[in-house]
């Protein structure tokens, strides 16, 4: 490439054979006794113009290096070159394998930001969690069911601003690897999917310098040359809300947190909710901003070493304090009237939440021959998020309300990973995994009564073995195994020898090429997850989720993946078939609906869910027109007996969803568009509340619902679009763009939200976002 850039996994096969190759996240590969005649290698990779290298193995050449020519996002019409892959390429044998290319994402509708997750949720089987969410459902799973790997190093939250933007600037990615199940031993710890992301290294060859921006944040990317034959690379962005407002914060702050008051600082209206309430005057203070950064520096001091440091970190804070100023009548006296003597009330609300992640990871790749390689990885990552409320009141009394709510997590992990090139039929890759992990939840009201004070650690140990063994031309069978010992902490250091577990996943998975084009492809394995995002269920302002590691109390959650699909694939076109079933043990469930005095410990619910569907993807490939056609049918069911007598639908169930992605190049710009269609997710309907009086004087509150789930949103549709075009000058190369968010403008539902102290319940629709414009632009040096 023109930067010399290494391309992980990159795909290298033998002109008119069987024999591939993927490379390694080094950009290094092996073939294994290929013929001493000459051949033909083609070598591509998705966003690059596939390349085709004359080798002659009777010659002593030495490493081969091979380099590819970035295809352009603004070539023209007869630059199309056949071979080409646009944005997505499904994997040739892997089983429910997608790559992404980041720097083609640009050419999609976005909300200003080239969003890695927002685009994710564009193929089958993969669902949003919401338009303000990057959050994403594969196959049925829930959302922390997803492995989120970023060099290496665990990824326990991907996005800011309550799911507006993802938490990665896609500028520094470069390469992402989406496993959507059946995924191989090496990858432990989730029940559902694994994202791999690797991130760029920098320009070897000279000096990048980048600048961006739009309606919400600014970013800047920095890369350069260093010693050691290295690279650095610096990424920051940072959104400007907490400077100035716009328009678009606005539409966001609203949407996200369901306050349309933004706009105008100051109100004045009659108290309706207290007839000696003569009027009062609201000031907001709204503030928010994000920021995350990615630092990574790589070393080859040697043809066999690749060294590399990457560092992470997001963050968002989030400020919806405000007060209330007041004139409050006191009943009786004043004099002649009765009117009462006036009072001046200010009503302080004190409210904060920040959340984010932290993280590093340190890897060394050693190659001891061209058949045996080892790569080495120390990654640490933290997540945490705290929010505050505190609610009281200047002169006149009032009510007095205080909350505090802290959670986290962190993982320590080390990884030793080998891959054997043992013949030109096997590839066997085997390694070891340990790692500590640790949460803490904690919620409390009034300073001293604490609702919850969770803390929770444990250590696993992992081995694994897998062997790809090419038993035909045609055929191709994986298996593997991976054995995991999980060992109770009382802190993050201290073993608790009697609480040790093992727990074994079996892994298989096949590929059978029925002539040049069509391909059977299945899969089959046992999954475990050692730590839980908690759904915490809210019937009356919709749910929320925390981080729990499994323990005595908590057990591990496991999945059993069956897969079978079908692929015909040409050199412009591809169309693919997956069914799956995943079964699903150890879900957890925690409910509010019995509050006040209630022991909230209590709460947690554990049951069972299964999930199966049908995958469909039909893609254009090439051409000046290109895209794909995905749609899911698919169901999920939860089975927790405690909560519901019957199976019920998941929350995030969606039984039909389809997407149409189209690209149209015409001369130096791009043109796209995306459609989605999809069943209204399930919710259950708080009907009313009761008070029951106890023998001590206090009240126990209890919510009486509908059944578990028995209703559903009305249907999602979005249409989106965008115009984008990159031009070049001597100097400098810019990017410019618009979208449009929901062009139609149509009326989604978010969720329900319920008030039961009025007859009758009020209900109200707390609506997605509605057609919302953003423009964008970057300039880098050439």
């Amino acid at each position: 490439m023109d930067n010399l850039e290494p391309l992980p996994y990159a795909n290298v096969l033998v002109q008119g054979t069987s024999r591939g190759v993927t490379s390694d996240a080094d950009g290094h590969f092996v073939l294994v006794d290929i013929s001493a005649e000459p051949c033909t290698l083609i070598v591509s990779y998705i966003g690059y113009r596939t390349a085709k290298i004359g080798f002659d193995n009777s010659l002593s050449q030495g490493p081969l290096e091979i380099r590819l020519r970035m295809e352009a996002l603004n070539f023209q019409a007869v630059d199309v070159i056949a071979d080409e892959y646009q944005i997505i390429k499904s994997s040739g044998d892997e089983v429910s394998k997608i790559t992404l290319s980041p720097r083609q994402l640009a050419l999609l509708p976005n909300m200003g930001e080239v969003d890695i997750f927002r685009s994710l949720q564009l193929l089958p089987g993969i669902t949003s969690t919401g338009d303000g969410s990057s959050g994403i459902n594969v196959r049925g799973g829930g959302s922390n069911q997803n492995m989120i790997l970023l060099d290496g190093m665990n990824i326990y939250h991907v996005d800011h601003f309550f799911g507006m933007f993802s938490a990665f600037n896609a500028d520094a990615i470069k390469d992402v690897q989406v496993y959507k199940g059946g995924f191989p031993a090496k990858y432990g710890g989730r029940l559902s999917s694994v994202i791999d992301m690797t991130g760029k290294n920098g320009d070897l060859t000279k000096r990048q310098f980048g600048l961006g921006a739009n309606l919400m944040s600014t970013q800047l990317l920095y890369e350069t040359p260093i010693i050691l034959g290295g690279s650095w690379l610096l990424s920051f962005r940072r959104s400007y809300s907490d400077y100035m407002s716009s328009p678009f914060f606005e539409k966001m702050y609203e949407f996200v947190t369901g306050d349309d008051e933004v706009p105008t600082n100051n109100r004045r209206r009659v108290n309706p909710n207290n007839e000696n309430d003569e009027a009062f005057q609201q000031q907001i203070f709204p503030k928010f901003y994000f920021y995350d950064l990615h630092n990574k520096v790589t070393f080859t001091p040697g043809n066999s070493d690749v060294i590399s440091v990457s560092m992470y970190g997001g963050r968002d804070f989030l400020n919806e304090s405000r007060e209330t100023e007041g004139v409050r009548r006191r009943p009786g006296g004043g004099g002649f009237g009765g009117g009462g003597a006036q009072q001046t009330v200010t009503r302080i609300d004190d409210n904060n939440t920040d959340w984010g992640n932290l993280g590093m990871s340190v890897r060394w790749n050693h190659r001891w021959t061209d058949r045996f390689s080892t790569q080495a990885l120390y990654s640490a990552s933290t997540f945490n998020s705290d929010y505050g409320r505190h609610l009281y009141s200047i002169g006149g009394g009032g009510r007095t309300f205080k909350i505090d709510e802290s959670n986290g997590a962190k993982d320590k992990s080390f990884r030793l990973d080998n891959v054997l090139h043992a013949d030109a039929n096997h590839i066997i890759e085997f390694g070891l995994e340990t790692t500590n992990l640790g949460t803490h939840y904690d919620v409390a009201v009034y300073d001293s009564i604490e609702i919850l004070d969770l803390e929770s650690n444990t250590m696993l140990l992992s081995l694994y073995l897998e062997d790809r063994w090419k038993v035909f031309p045609s055929l191709t069978i994986g298996m593997g195994v991976r054995a995991t010992s999980q060992t109770g902490l009382d802190s993050l250091f201290i073993m608790d020898l009697a609480t040790d577990s093992v727990f074994i996943s079996p892994r298989f998975s096949f590929n059978w090429n029925i002539g040049d084009h069509f391909s059977v492809k299945g899969a089959w394995g046992n999954y475990f997850q050692f730590i839980n995002n908690i759904v915490l269920e809210d019937v009356l302002q919709g749910n929320s989720n925390f981080w729990l590691v499994s323990d005595d109390n908590i057990p591990p959650g496991s999945a059993e993946h069956q897969i079978l699909g079908f692929k015909y694939e040409t050199r412009n076109y591809l169309f693919e078939i997956e069914g799956y079933r995943k079964f699903m043990d150890g879900m957890i469930e925690y409910t509010r609906r019995f509050q006040e005095l209630a022991d909230y410990g209590n709460y947690f619910f554990f049951g069972d869910a299964y999930a199966e569907g049908l995958e469909f993807l039909a893609q254009k490939k090439t051409g000046t027109f290109n895209g794909w056609i995905g749609y899911t049918f698919g169901n999920v069911k939860y089975d927790f007996g405690a909560l519901a007598p019957e199976p019920y639908p998941a929350s995030h169930d969606k039984t039909h969803e389809a997407k149409i992605v189209g690209i149209y190049k015409f001369g130096a710009w791009n043109f796209a568009s995306t459609l989605i269609y999809a069943t209204g997710t399930p919710y259950t309907t708080p009907e009313s509340r009761y008070y029951l009086p106890l023998l001590d004087g206090d009240e126990f509150n209890y919510i009486h619902v509908s059944d578990k789930n028995a209703h559903r949103l009305p249907d999602y549709q979005r249409f989106d679009i965008s115009l984008f075009r990159q031009l070049e000058t001597p100097d400098f190369k810019w990017d410019v763009g618009f979208s449009v968010f929901n062009l139609l403008n149509n009326k989604n539902v978010n969720y329900r939200e319920y008030d039961l102290d009025v007859v009758p319940v009020l209900v109200s629709d707390m609506m997605l976002l509605p057609m919302t414009i953003t423009l964008f632009f970057k300039v880098s040096l050439k």
